[in-house]
């Protein structure tokens, strides 16, 4: 699965609010994110996951002038999916796939989804994947003693009639 992955945190080492800037944010390269703090944010339960590179790394970053970092990358993710077939053809298949920092806990990285905007007001109003179609999808987090885990879990469909046809020819 394509997604857009989203983070914001402040880093107050990187504020320049104090020198009466002329622009209200950098726009840098992504290299640059090799020399900041990051959250290390990792999809902790994917079997395979990368960021695009076509034909360079897509991955934006955006500095402000009160410290605040923005970044989004653009993330092929494989995850896990209660493959239920007991209904076949007309089945229906839940996905799961969980986000944390992999080196801070609670008291450094508090994770949560934003309250903002609709944690994933991107989506497409109806996303068809090859022999199934996205019905349902919810945002949680589970909260730890140690680390939050946000949580996106979604259900599909499949897609009626065209798969009966394909495996009956």
């Amino acid at each position: 699965m394509d997604i857009y992955v989203t983070e914001l945190w402040m880093d107050h080492a990187l504020r320049y609010d104090h020198m009466s800037p002329c622009k209200f944010n950098l726009s840098l390269n992504s290299e640059i994110l090799d020399q900041i703090w990051k959250p290390n944010t990792v999809f902790i339960n994917s079997k395979a996951a990368h960021i695009h590179k076509s034909p360079f790394k897509n991955v934006f970053l955006m500095i402000y002038p009160n410290g605040t970092v923005w970044v989004n990358y653009r993330v092929q993710v494989k995850g896990p999916c209660s493959m239920d077939f007991s209904a076949f053809p007309m089945d229906r298949q839940s996905c799961h796939l969980t986000l944390e920092s992999f080196s801070y806990n609670n008291q450094e990285v508090d994770m949560q989804w934003t309250n903002w905007t609709d944690a994933l007001s991107l989506l497409k109003k109806e996303i068809i994947l090859p022999d199934f179609v996205l019905t349902n999808y919810s945002t949680s987090i589970e909260r730890q003693v140690s680390r939050n885990k946000l949580k996106f879990d979604s259900k599909l469909e499949t897609s009626g009639g065209y798969l009966p046809i394909k495996y009956c020819y």
